[in-house]
């Protein structure tokens, strides 16, 4: 059982060219990868949910022959598996909405599902680990209620996200990914009243949903101007943790250019951003993020918008640390604290907060539950793999700690010059070709 493996530069580099429209220089970079730098890579392709994506591109290029075939076999079989696992999940996903609807609850379908085929070709290409609902806060006991008779228990909780587990006395594996899991998850969204009380209360996007029809059965979703927006805040919230999957942006860029032509569309989009500054952000640090990674074309009216509009520690950190954010290996780094600060408006509140990313003192969820009447052998193996996997993250804590410790001098650093430069130079910075 591992967590996490280095992934070689050169294969990093060409899952991402693949995508650059470059095919000449991802021809003749496929020709010289080794059969066992993709193999050291397949962590990496597994945790970044772009393997899948990736072979479904080569294909399209006509260039998936110059995979070493050990290599491409396992892409193969991990689409015929991820399709299995699809249509098995896609069985679930249907009886939870008719379940909800029977129930009277208000709510819409995030992402997952949803997004074929705006950001998605087929949701055979996603690695879906979960169902994620957006539902009306009054109706959070009812909805609890609901997913206790699917077998569903609430496994962790904050003030806007409760997330339920199905029992299994199957450990997680990534080598499992793209097989059908025995453990089905759900997360539960809402928004919270401002105050000491914090109440579940409406989200007013439930107010503009959208039908879609999966083979015969209506379900609710977001409107598409919605969507993006959300999955833009989605990623600039993962790009505030230790690691963001590479396909989020992809599939981001998907969506972007499905619609790129769509003047109205892009105009409700930038209306609804004007109502919401953390979104505006979100969406220029995306967008930014997107056209460095894939070098892709902005909407001008997102150019103009959103992305001018990022306030200057944000785009000097897109630029800076962006990429190699993304193409990191798993778990990730540390360097998302110096985009968290530039964000926080509460000094205070953030010192807290950064000395508990830096080390967290409370010990991770648990990996491998058992239950209270299980065998004493199955209690030790559950422990066991608890203290490796905690001491894989002490490890992470550490050493990422210190790499966080280092750059942030330089940080600083970039932040004075930057600051003192006139503004047409600082926003001419140049956008350099993704490294990690």
């Amino acid at each position: 059982m591992k967590w996490s493996q280095q992934a070689d530069q050169d294969v990093v580099q060409v899952v991402v060219m693949a995508f650059r429209n470059d095919v000449e220089y991802l021809r003749d970079a496929l020709m010289h990868i080794s059969t066992k730098k993709w193999e050291r890579s397949f962590y990496w392709l597994d945790a970044s949910g772009m393997a899948l994506y990736l072979l479904r591109r080569l294909e399209e290029l006509g260039v998936a022959d110059l995979l070493p075939p050990r290599v491409r076999a396992r892409l193969v079989q991990n689409l015929a598996d991820n399709a299995e696992r699809s249509v098995s999940m896609l069985h679930e996903f249907k009886l939870l909405n008719r379940a909800f609807q029977d129930a009277g609850v208000e709510y819409c379908n995030l992402k997952g599902f949803t997004l074929s085929p705006n950001s998605c070709p087929h949701p055979s290409l996603r690695t879906q680990l979960d169902f994620d609902f957006l539902l009306n806060g009054a109706d959070l006991k009812r909805c609890c209620e609901v997913l206790s008779t699917f077998g569903y228990a609430l496994h962790a909780s904050t003030d806007t996200v409760f997330e339920f587990k199905t029992y299994s006395d199957q450990l997680a594996d990534i080598s499992n990914l793209y097989k059908p899991r025995e453990q089905r998850s759900v997360e539960l969204h809402f928004p919270c009243a401002d105050g000491s009380d914090h109440q579940p209360r409406r989200d007013p996007r439930l107010q503009n949903l959208h039908s879609m029809n999966f083979e015969g059965f209506e379900i609710p979703t977001l409107s598409s101007a919605d969507q993006l927006i959300g999955q833009a805040t989605h990623i600039l919230s993962h790009l505030c943790g230790p690691s963001t999957r590479l396909a989020w942006l992809l599939e981001f860029r998907n969506h972007l250019t499905f619609h790129s032509s769509d003047r109205a569309f892009l105009d409700e989009v930038l209306r609804r951003l004007d109502r919401d500054g953390r979104a505006e952000i979100a969406m220029g640090a995306v967008c930014l993020l997107t056209r460095i990674l894939f070098d892709c074309p902005i909407p001008a009216a997102f150019e103009c918008g959103p992305v001018q509009n990022l306030p200057p520690p944000i785009k000097l950190w897109i630029n800076r640390y962006g990429s190699s954010s993304v193409l990191a290996d798993f778990p990730g780094t540390k360097l998302h604290l110096l985009l968290r600060e530039q964000l926080e408006s509460d000094t205070r509140t953030w010192e807290r907060e950064r000395s508990r990313a830096l080390l967290p003192l409370s010990r991770p969820p648990r990996i491998f539950p058992v239950k209270s009447d299980a065998s004493l052998g199955k209690r030790i193996k559950s422990e066991f793999y608890q203290l490796r996997y905690e001491a894989f993250r002490l490890r992470f804590h550490i050493f990422q700690g210190l790499a966080y410790l280092a750059e942030s001098r330089r940080w600083r650093r970039l932040l004075k010059e930057h600051a003192a430069l006139p503004a047409t130079s600082a926003s001419l910075r140049s956008e350099t070709v993704p490294t990690r």
